[in-house]
C-alpha cells in the first residue's frame, strides 16, 4: 500500500501506529504503519513530523519526494542494513564454507529434480510417456 500526499497545507503526523495525514485540523487519511511499502509527496507545502519518519524509517518504508509533475527529486531511507544487504553478506560468509558447498548441492539437486519433472510432464503431455 502507497501514501500518496499531494494537497498544499496537509500534514503527515504518526498516530498511534499510523500515518495521519491532516489539513486544517480536519483528518484527510489514516493508513496502518504495517500496511505501507513506501510514502509518496508530491508538490510544495506538505510538511512531515519527526516522529512520522522515524516510523517509517525503523520500518524500511522509504519516503519519496517528487515535484508537482511526478519528477522524484530527493528520497528518505533508513540509516540501517536492509534484510538485502544482510542477506548478500550471509552468502558470501558461506561461500568458502562447508555451508557454501552443502547450500550448493542443495541448490543443483533441486534444479535438476525441477527440470526432470518439467520434462516428464512434456513427455506426459505429448503421449511418448504414460506415467512417470
Amino acid at each position: 500500500m502507497y501514501l500518496f500526499v499531494d494537497e498544499k497545507g496537509s500534514f503527515i503526523s504518526k498516530h498511534q501506529g499510523r500515518l495521519r495525514v491532516s489539513k486544517d485540523k480536519a483528518r484527510l487519511q489514516e493508513v496502518p504503519i504495517m500496511h505501507l511499502q513506501q510514502v509518496l509527496v508530491s508538490g510544495g507545502g506538505v510538511g512531515i513530523s519527526s516522529d512520522a519518519i522515524r516510523a517509517c524509517s525503523e520500518e524500511g518504508i522509504p519516503i519519496h519526494f517528487l515535484s508537482s509533475n511526478g519528477t522524484p527529486h530527493s528520497s528518505l531511507y533508513s540509516a540501517g542494513l536492509t534484510g538485502t544487504v544482510l542477506t548478500r553478506r550471509a552468502q558470501l560468509r558461506a561461500y568458502d564454507t562447508a555451508l557454501g558447498v552443502a547450500l550448493a548441492r542443495a541448490f543443483t539437486l533441486g534444479k535438476l529434480q525441477s527440470v526432470q519433472a518439467g520434462v516428464e510432464l512434456t513427455q506426459i503431455a505429448d503421449g511418448e510417456l504414460t506415467h512417470p
